[in-house]
C-alpha cells in the first residue's frame, strides 16, 4: 500500500535537494537564501537532508507491517544506498579534484552514506521492545551532543566531513527515528490521535531546538548540532502532517519522482559528470548560475520521467 502524501513529499524533497545541489554546482555567488551548508547559519536548503532521512524512517514501519523488513533485505538496501553514494564520490575524488589521491578518495563521505548507516541503526532499534524506541533515540542524540561538547577536536572532525561523516550518524539517526515514530503513529493511531500526537511532537522538538539555539548550543548544520537536529526534526513532522492532512498534490511528475527517488538520484549523473569534467564547480556568476541550475533540474526530472515510462526503474 502506497501513501500518497509520502510519495508527494518525498518527490518534493528530492527535487529540492537537486535544486540545492545544482545551485552549488553551477553558481559561484548564489543569493544567501539559496545557498546551504555554510558555517554557523541555517538556511532553507539545510532542512532538505533531514527531510530525506525523516521520510526514510517514516516508511520503515510500513515495510515492517507488510513483512518486507527482513534483516537481509534491510542490509541489502542499506549497502546499496551506501555504495550509490560512496562509489561516485570515490571516482570524483580520484579523477576530478586536484588533490585526488587514494587516501582522500577512500575517506570520502556523503549524504547517502550517512543515511545508509542511520537507516540500519533505526532498523536495529525498531527490533527492540516498542516502549524503548523513543528513549533510545533521545539517548543517542544526548550522548552525541555531550561527546561533541566535551571533545572539540571531534567536533572539528565532524565539521570537516560532508554531512558530519560517520561520527555524526547518531544525530542523523535521531531524525530518522522521529520519522519511524511518526510512521508507527500513522499506522496504529486513529486520524485524530495521529494529528494531535504529531502536532505535539512537532511543537516540542522545534521549540526545544530553538531554546537550545538561543541559550546554549547554536544551530550549526556543519557540526550537526543537537539544536539543528531537534529543530529540523520538528519541521519535518510539521511538513508531513501538512501534506498528509491537507492532501497536498503537486502533480503526477513530483509523485513519480517520489516513487523512484534513487533512479532520479542516479540521473543527476547526466549533469554532474560532464560538468565536473569540463566546466568544473561554480563556474557561473548569478543569475547565469541559477539559470543553469534550473535548466538542469528540469532536465533531470524529464529524463527520470522518461525512464520510468519506458519501464526502466531502480529500486533497492
Amino acid at each position: 500500500m502506497r501513501i500518497k502524501s509520502i510519495d508527494v513529499l518525498r518527490g518534493l524533497t528530492i527535487c529540492t535537494m537537486f535544486a540545492a545541489n545544482f545551485v552549488k554546482l553551477f553558481s559561484s555567488d548564489p543569493p544567501p537564501l539559496l545557498d546551504h551548508a555554510l558555517p554557523q547559519v541555517i538556511l532553507p536548503f539545510d532542512l532538505v537532508a533531514p527531510l530525506f532521512g525523516f521520510i526514510m524512517g517514516l516508511c520503515l514501519p510500513f515495510s515492517i507491517e507488510h513483512g518486507r523488513a527482513h534483516p537481509a533485505r534491510i542490509l541489502r538496501r542499506a549497502m546499496a544506498l551506501f555504495l550509490l553514494g560512496y562509489i561516485p564520490n570515490f571516482v570524483y575524488r580520484m579523477g576530478v579534484t586536484a588533490a585526488g589521491t587514494l587516501e582522500t578518495a577512500l575517506t570520502t563521505w556523503g549524504i547517502l552514506e550517512t543515511w545508509a548507516v542511520a537507516y540500519m541503526l533505526v532498523y536495529l532499534i525498531s527490533r527492540l521492545p516498542a516502549g524503548s524506541h523513543a528513549p533510545i533515540f533521545v539517548t543517542l542524540l544526548t550522548a552525541y551532543s555531550v561527546v561533541m561538547s566535551t571533545h572539540p577536536e571531534l567536533t572539528e572532525v565532524v565539521i570537516a566531513r560532508k554531512e558530519g561523516g560517520a561520527l555524526a550518524a547518531p544525530a542523523w539517526t535521531f531524525i530518522g527515528g522521529i520519522g519511524f515514530l511518526a510512521g508507527k503513529s500513522l499506522i496504529r493511531d486513529n486520524a485524530g490521535a495521529f494529528r494531535l500526537k504529531s502536532a505535539g511532537i512537532a511543537f516540542g522538538l522545534s521549540a526545544f531546538g530553538l531554546g537550545l539555539h538561543w541559550w546554549a548550543l547554536p544551530m550549526d548544520r556543519l557540526a550537526v548540532s543537537a539544536s539543528y537536529v531537534l529543530f529540523s526534526s520538528g519541521i519535518c513532522v510539521v511538513l508531513f502532517l501538512a501534506f498528509h492532512v491537507l492532501n497536498i498534490n503537486l502533480g503526477r511528475t513530483v509523485r513519480l519522482i517520489g516513487r523512484w527517488p534513487l533512479l532520479a538520484w542516479l540521473t543527476q549523473g547526466i549533469i554532474y559528470i560532464p560538468v565536473n569534467y569540463t566546466l568544473g564547480l561554480q563556474y557561473f556568476n548569478w543569475p547565469a548560475g541559477g539559470a543553469a541550475a534550473g535548466i538542469s533540474l528540469i532536465l533531470v526530472i524529464l529524463v527520470t520521467r522518461g525512464l520510468v515510462r519506458a519501464g526502466i526503474t531502480f529500486r533497492v
